[in-house]
């Protein structure tokens, strides 16, 4: 109950707030609570999307993957059912299937994080359901043309949970930031905190980069480029923002994911410049301004990487390249994706990195017996 209340709380605070809600009926159409097809219970989300749409006053639309998972649903306060197949005919086979390939990419990264940590792998249902929650949101978000709140009933998300694949939509621009309510205590802010004296920050670069991109092919290419942007980053734009801010930490999360803790951080109502998002987005831009990402192309980017000695009989291998790197203030990168990227001032990659091209070129012939020009 406290948390349906908290809940409701923040659910209201959201479209007060928000520009797009007019509490006007006629344009906004009524609200209704999503609900996945959970068992009737006393804990967890089947009770707290029941009380919220009772305090509410709203109806429950219920989703589900088919008539046997509708049948064990708790179906009080139920007034439509909509099926996963329907969904899906909604939203479309393109943009479905790039939820899906997403999805496919994330339980791989997160059965390897698992395999370090010694743990099996995730069970196949975290793939379905995380495949009914994406679809789910994306869709409805398209029919209701734009109108929907997402809302988590927790500030502490399992990473290996169905929860956690929530950054697959976000992702793929099929759901915005704004659409988002994130749970918070009354005594927390709004910012996601790891405890009470630091806050963290998490940004994207991938999602100023997605409007740009329309097509599947225009997508995969910005992934990349943010994949780029972000190791650029962490070579040469963390170390002197972390000597400049002793009190900042930067992390590099997945590909493209930028997280900036700031410990032990007044919370005013005057927020202080560290603590804004804005500014440090209007930090890496300006940085990136003048940065260039470079795909050389699929070269089998792993089993290149693993087949380059640390040095040669030429004085050739890993060494060199770090060193060049240095020099150059460049990144090459090694996506796992096979592709393998030349991140860097403009002016040097086009003037200063033959040599580093021709290492390349030199050992991918080795690798695959051809020859490549970049």
């Amino acid at each position: 109950a406290e948390v349906s209340h908290r809940l409701v709380q923040l659910l209201n605070k959201h479209w007060a707030e928000s520009h797009n809600s007019k509490n006007d009926e006629g344009k906004r159409g009524k609200k209704v609570v999503i609900t996945q097809g959970d068992p009737a219970s006393d804990k967890g989300i089947a009770a707290i999307t029941k009380l919220v749409a009772e305090k509410l006053g709203v109806h429950r639309f219920l989703v589900a993957f088919d008539d046997y998972h509708a049948k064990n649903a708790d179906h009080s306060g139920v007034t439509h059912e909509i099926r996963y197949e329907q969904l899906c005919a909604s939203l479309g086979e393109e943009a479905v299937s790039c939820a899906v390939s997403k999805i496919d990419d994330l339980v791989r990264e997160k059965n390897c994080e698992r395999a370090k940590l010694g743990e099996v792998e995730l069970k196949d249902y975290v793939r379905c359901y995380a495949m009914l929650q994406e679809v789910t949101k994306a869709a409805l978000r398209q029919i209701c043309r734009g109108g929907i709140t997402i809302a988590h009933t927790t500030s502490t998300i399992d990473p290996f949970s169905v929860t956690s694949f929530y950054e697959v939509d976000l992702s793929l621009d099929y759901i915005h930031k704004e659409d988002m309510v994130q749970y918070y205590d009354d005594d927390q802010t709004a910012l996601p905190t790891t405890d009470k004296h630091c806050t963290v920050l998490k940004i994207d670069l991938l999602q100023s980069l997605l409007p740009m991109a329309t097509t599947v092919p225009a997508k995969k290419s910005v992934e990349i480029t943010a994949e780029g942007q972000a190791q650029w980053l962490q070579a040469y734009w963390f170390p002197p923002q972390i000597r400049k801010n002793s009190d900042i930490t930067f992390k590099l999360q997945g590909q493209s994911n930028i997280q900036i803790t700031c410990k032990n951080t007044p919370r005013e109502d005057n927020m202080p410049k560290q603590l804004s998002e804005e500014h440090w987005i209007s930090q890496i831009n300006a940085v990136l301004k003048k940065i260039e990402v470079q795909d050389l192309g699929n070269l089998d980017a792993p089993s290149l990487l693993n087949s380059i000695p640390d040095q040669d009989s030429d004085g050739r291998g890993i060494i060199n390249l770090r060193e060049m790197e240095k020099q150059l203030s460049i990144k090459v990168v090694f996506c796992d994706n096979g592709h393998v990227l030349l991140v860097g001032q403009k002016t040097k990659l086009q003037k200063k990195c033959f040599v580093v091209r021709n290492m390349l070129s030199h050992y991918y012939w080795r690798l695959s017996g051809k020859d490549v020009k970049f």
